[in-house]
């Protein structure tokens, strides 16, 4: 292989991110919920310093392209 095809070759693969499925990281934030809540719900009390998101759409999976 010359160097060009190298250089070519390294770019086509740095293009390729994994990239988890959408149901499995839905899945996991809906187990990230659920444990939340119990946890919550066997302190008793919500630590009123501690911020809280005001929606479900501020814990949402990643969108776009990843970059390292």
């Amino acid at each position: 292989m010359t160097e060009r095809n190298i250089d070519a070759a390294l770019r086509a693969m740095a293009q390729n991110v994994p990239k988890a499925p959408e149901s499995s990281v839905e899945r996991m934030l809906n187990m990230v919920r659920k444990l939340g809540a119990e946890r919550e719900a066997r302190q008793g009390t919500v630590n009123a310093d501690r911020p809280r998101a005001e929606s479900r759409r501020d814990i949402a999976p990643p969108s776009g392209k990843m970059t390292l």
